[in-house]
């Protein structure tokens, strides 16, 4: 696993990533802080949790060890 931070059009949020024979499978955005943007922001929690999974997934694609 590995942690990396995302900027969302709402704020940054660190993202752990999982991480297979160099290729990331999932990624989780850090739950509080999607929280804490939502409310400042007033959109749902989802929203940004499934942007900042997009933006991870997209930016972080494999991963050289």
């Amino acid at each position: 696993r590995e942690m990396r931070n995302v900027e969302t059009c709402y704020g940054q949020v660190p993202v752990k990533l999982k991480i297979v024979e160099g290729n990331i499978i999932q990624s989780t955005p850090e739950f509080d802080v999607c929280v804490r943007l939502a409310e400042k922001n007033n959109v749902a929690v989802l929203h940004i949790i499934k942007e900042a999974e997009a933006l991870a997934m997209s930016s972080f694609k494999t991963h050289s060890t």
